[in-house]
């Protein structure tokens, strides 16, 4: 398998990636044609280079005489652990048509969850990142034009502080997006950012819900296409990206390869209710499990919708009450200053 490892660097996809391939690669392949022919046609009509990459070192591979799970199995961190192991075992099993439309659609899924999120979290993130620059105006450049009133100030000089003053607040957005940017791109930060933010409790609700709708969808495919209980957990556990929350399920998976049964495991990993624990064991008893885990999937995805759209709602009228904040600060240390410099010539 070393053998058909290229040096060519392939990043991980983003979401909209992962989704542009698994529908062009559905697509094609539900037209009958070959797996070798499908990569080469995404490589050449691919809207990004990272897929392009990606295709082409396969294609390369599978021309070289490897099988689907060598060419593919080298570059599973671009598409995902979960995500690799169904293509190859929707491969092997010769149901790899199935396989395709069930992760397209899954991946709809999830952008369409992303998207809400973003539109529903839009308004109040700009309106406080304009509360944050409003504040250091104030700070940098009313106050102290309040100040300097009884001085005589003159227009070169206010023109001065409000150059400062906005040269100031450029440099706060700029570190602000510094930051962003690098915790970002830095995977490691953003799993120990996750684990503080997953101590929040309104934020760790609407955490699980995104990241538990994920795990038993995955789980949910991979069952449905053969996979064993056991590799299920570890590919479905890869999704979430929470090491506390990991940590648990790794004990999950030790007990299930220790001959536990899945209800079992997952109970002690202290998880999930007891009423989502109860339709688990039903699922298990009756053979249904991935009916159940789409099940459950779905009323997480429900959960999630609800919460991102309250959790919006909250947020504004605190927003209003940060403003509320800044407009006091302006106002009293505007007259405070204004106070102090009418005493001053007493």
């Amino acid at each position: 398998m070393n053998n058909f490892k290229s040096n060519i660097n392939i990043e991980i996809f983003s979401l909209k990636e992962k989704w542009e391939f698994f529908n062009s690669f559905y697509l094609l392949y539900a037209s009958n044609m070959p797996i070798i022919d499908c990569f080469k046609s995404i490589m050449k009509s691919a809207s990004k280079k990272n897929i392009k990459k990606f295709c082409g070192v396969v294609s390369k591979n599978i021309e070289k005489g490897a099988s689907f799970r060598e060419a593919v199995l080298p570059y599973s961190h671009a598409i995902g652990k979960a995500y690799t192991m169904l293509l190859i075992t929707g491969e092997e099993s010769g149901s790899l048509d199935n396989t395709l439309n069930e992760i397209e659609n899954n991946l709809s899924k999830e952008e369409e969850i992303l998207n809400n999120m973003i539109s529903s979290l839009t308004y109040p993130v700009c309106v406080f990142l304009l509360a944050i620059g409003v504040f250091f105006f104030c700070k940098f450049f009313l106050l102290k034009v309040f100040a300097s009133f009884q001085d005589n100030i003159s227009q070169q000089e206010v023109i001065n502080l409000l150059i400062i003053a906005c040269i100031k607040i450029a440099i706060i957005y700029i570190f602000l997006g510094i930051i962003a940017f690098y915790v970002y791109l830095n995977k490691q930060i953003q799993r120990k950012f996750l684990d503080i933010v997953y101590t929040i409790p309104l934020i760790s609700n609407i955490l699980k819900d995104y990241y538990f709708k994920n795990f038993f969808s995955v789980f949910s495919l991979a069952y449905k296409a053969g996979i064993p209980v056991y590799e299920a957990l570890n590919l479905s556990s890869s999704v979430i990206g929470i090491p506390s929350v990991n940590k648990s399920l790794k004990k999950s998976e030790k007990m299930i390869s220790g001959g536990c049964k899945l209800i079992q495991a997952l109970t002690v990993a202290g998880l999930f209710p007891g009423n989502i624990l109860s339709q688990i064991a039903s699922g298990e008893e009756a053979g249904t499990l991935d009916k159940t885990m789409n099940n459950i999937s779905q009323r997480y995805e429900k959960s999630f919708d609800v919460k991102v759209k309250t959790a919006a709602k909250v947020i504004e009228p605190i927003l209003m009450i940060f403003i509320g904040f800044i407009v006091f600060y302006v106002v009293y240390n505007g007259y405070k200053g204004y106070y102090e410099g009418i005493m001053s010539m007493f």
